[in-house]
């Protein structure tokens, strides 16, 4: 697995973990497919564009009271508006269901 990917793994692991969802759940609500982390876990691959999307929806939608990974460049912070919505029937909000 490349590292970006490794990356986008880790963060939707420990999103996931901290909003005791599944990551199923996570690649639904940041990128409009419930098995895109899986996919990514096997080795699959994703685009440019996607990853960028990606990685603000967690930027944006990052717990205030969960520390961002050190080791993992964060994306300057947007307002949610001012991301794309991978799932636009989707809100954030939702994420804990």
């Amino acid at each position: 697995m490349e590292a970006l990917s490794k990356n986008l793994v880790r963060l939707a692991d420990v999103f996931a973990e901290h909003r005791q969802v599944k990551t199923w759940r996570v690649g639904h609500l940041a990128a409009g497919r419930g098995g895109f982390f899986e996919r990514l876990r096997q080795g699959g691959r994703t685009s440019t564009q996607r990853f960028e999307v990606v990685m603000l929806w967690f930027s944006a939608n990052w717990p205030s009271d969960l520390p961002w990974p050190e080791d993992i460049p964060r994306p300057g912070t947007k307002k949610m508006a001012d991301v794309p919505p991978a799932n636009p029937r989707k809100q954030v909000s939702e994420v804990s269901r």
